[in-house]
């Protein structure tokens, strides 16, 4: 008997843990109706390179990571959804967002419709451009405010973004390719962000994925990353301010002032929180181009490429003072360094601070998330 009680209990327990470290259902994690920071990322079907180049065959699918990047100029600036950070590998992406459903509330009702299916056209004409949805087709769809309140939702919603994307690319991989089958490995992968520290660390790791693969130099102006695009923006602009101050600039951070430039990215979110002059509320984009306006890290570029070069580890030689960017998410350098370079070994369903996390609830049980060991031990440094 004793025995017998003894062999349940490790089943319990067992049975326990199992349930704990399954990937929660979506509906624990995401919620469409609240503001929410979120890591989002796929793969494609037993890791082939089916965007980018193959080391082994010599094929080159490169140009997919392009077709990636218009469907995201098309998404991101119709969805209440903002672009923080991406990178387009040869085998997978990322993405880092941030849900405004705050925004999707203010929308009249003929702006969720037209929104909601300009988001839904096919094939882009030869600028990139998609095309836009007929007036019968807004009319029809205002007319439905069953199906029309759905939409709403859908605006600021991470999975019917993910479907729309991953199933874009696939199809048209495919067509392509004339095959037919799955083209990425499952259904999205996700992981909210619950503190500035998990949002910091989301940005970098994503934002070193593509140099730390070898895809790119420290630090390329390319259009398959989010990086790249911020550099290019800010020398430009910078360049119409002042020349020289341009030149000392790219200096500093080691940037090749003789390449072309990232420009093929329309969407993406700025990078600094400026309380002196962001507008209060909402902020929707003025331009159209994105969701809006607001920056979502309190550092500026220039402290913010310290940052990245101090985890890459391209400070200068006896310097260990921490940047000014790391200071303000309160973590010791080890555990930084471990967040930004294992961020996807570390976090699950969610990421943060051992009690950020610990504090969090998943939205529908209302039970506890399951932090993973290695998180622990390398948080409680």
């Amino acid at each position: 008997m004793v025995l017998a009680g003894t062999r349940g209990l490790v089943l319990l327990l067992f049975l326990r843990n199992l349930a704990f470290m399954c990937r929660d259902p979506r509906s624990e994690v995401l919620d469409p109706h609240q503001v929410e920071a979120v890591h989002l990322y796929n793969r494609t079907i037993d890791g082939l390179y089916l965007l980018g180049k193959n080391p082994d065959t010599g094929e080159d699918f490169s140009y997919r990571q392009g077709w990636l990047v218009d469907k995201m100029n098309q998404l991101f600036a119709h969805l209440c959804i903002e672009l923080l950070s991406y990178g387009v590998l040869s085998n997978h992406y990322h993405l880092n967002v941030r849900t405004r459903p705050d925004i999707a509330a203010s929308l009249t009702d003929r702006q969720v419709a037209e929104r909601w299916l300009s988001a839904l056209s096919g094939q882009p004409d030869k600028d990139g451009n998609f095309k836009q949805p007929s007036e019968q087709a807004i009319e029809m769809l205002m007319a439905n405010k069953e199906k029309l309140e759905k939409c709403r939702t859908e605006l600021s919603d991470c999975s019917h973004l993910m479907k729309q994307l991953n199933q874009y690319l696939a199809q048209r991989a495919n067509y392509e390719d004339g095959r037919r089958g799955s083209f990425w490995a499952g259904r999205y992968g996700s992981t909210r962000l619950v503190d500035d520290a998990a949002l910091l660390a989301c940005t970098v790791y994503i934002d070193l994925n593509r140099i730390r693969a070898g895809l790119d130099k420290p630090f390329d102006q390319h259009s398959s990353g989010a990086l790249g695009h911020r550099i290019t923006e800010v020398l430009r602009a910078q360049y119409e301010a002042d020349q020289a101050q341009a030149e000392a600039l790219a200096r500093r951070h080691r940037f090749d002032l003789r390449e072309k430039g990232a420009d093929r990215c329309r969407v993406l979110s700025k990078l600094e929180i400026d309380e002196a002059h962001d507008a209060v509320g909402s902020a929707p984009s003025r331009s159209g181009k994105r969701c809006s306006d607001k920056g979502f890290l309190p550092i500026s570029f220039e402290r913010y490429m310290e940052l990245l070069k101090w985890t890459l580890g391209m400070h200068e030689d006896g310097e260990i003072e921490l940047p000014a960017a790391l200071r303000f998410s309160k973590l010791p350098a080890k555990a930084w360094l471990s967040m930004a370079n294992r961020f996807g070994e570390l976090f699950g369903s969610v990421a943060g601070s051992l009690d950020s996390m610990s504090e969090e609830r998943k939205h529908v049980s209302g039970d506890a998330y399951f932090i993973r060991k290695q998180a622990r031990v390398v948080l409680q440094i």
